[in-house]
């Protein structure tokens, strides 16, 4: 992991882990746009906000409890 301005960025096998989803499903999100957006760290590799794929999980948490 490293570190942004806002906050922790985290790669694929990180984000996995945190959702509990194979890197297929969380592409497959992603291009569904159900997904936070991944961005460009280096020519090789992308990462994610660590916040906005916690929130991501908050909300689906969220939306259990007020079906």
């Amino acid at each position: 992991m490293t570190q942004s301005s806002d906050g922790l960025v985290v790669r694929i096998k990180a984000v996995c882990g945190m959702v509990a989803l194979s890197k297929s499903t969380v592409l497959r999100l992603m291009e569904k746009g159900d997904f936070p957006q991944s961005f460009e760290l280096s020519g090789n590799a992308v990462g994610w906000s660590r916040a906005e794929v916690e929130a991501w999980v908050a909300e689906r948490m969220n939306s259990r409890t007020s079906s």
